[in-house]
């Protein structure tokens, strides 16, 4: 299933893989609500995703949020499997998932995620979110990992 949302002058890509369409909805309504240069792509599993970006340049795409709690591919194997397929292993990616575990985080980290967020309670940890990808797009360069994770982000098959 494709979900597509123009926000404005689509000058980025940015892609959430989640199971559920209310976290959805409100992470498109967090970006149309301060931004108009996103072009905001939903994909409900892992599948829809790889599907998504089968027809895209990889350079298209500025990021990738995946949550983690996600039925038959859950978001660690989405993450590991985008890092081992030479097209999209550089797209950064980040995680965002109701999971606070230390462990989850360090496996985000250890498979190539640029950054590990627990999804919001409020509407103002939302915007104090959307803040953070803001800065992360408008950086140097959104399609270089960070600096930590240069040597990671692409895994061999």
């Amino acid at each position: 299933m494709k979900v597509w949302w123009n926000l404005g002058s689509g000058f980025y890509n940015v892609f959430m893989v989640d199971d559920d369409e209310d976290d959805i909805f409100t992470i498109r309504r967090g970006f149309r609500d301060r931004r108009s240069d996103i072009n905001f792509h939903a994909a409900m599993s892992g599948e829809d995703l790889f599907t998504q970006l089968k027809a895209l340049v990889p350079n298209e795409v500025h990021l990738i949020v995946i949550d983690i709690n996600m039925p038959i591919m859950n978001g660690f194997e989405v993450l590991s499997h985008l890092k081992s397929v030479e097209e999209w292993c550089n797209i950064p990616v980040m995680v965002l998932s109701t999971s606070e575990h230390d462990v989850d985080r360090l496996k985000a980290k250890e498979l190539g995620a640029v950054k590990f967020s627990t999804k919001f309670n409020s509407m103002k940890s939302l915007n104090r979110w959307v803040r953070d990808v803001e800065k992360f797009l408008e950086g140097p360069s959104p399609q270089i990992p960070l600096s930590n994770h240069l040597d990671q982000s692409c895994r061999a098959s």
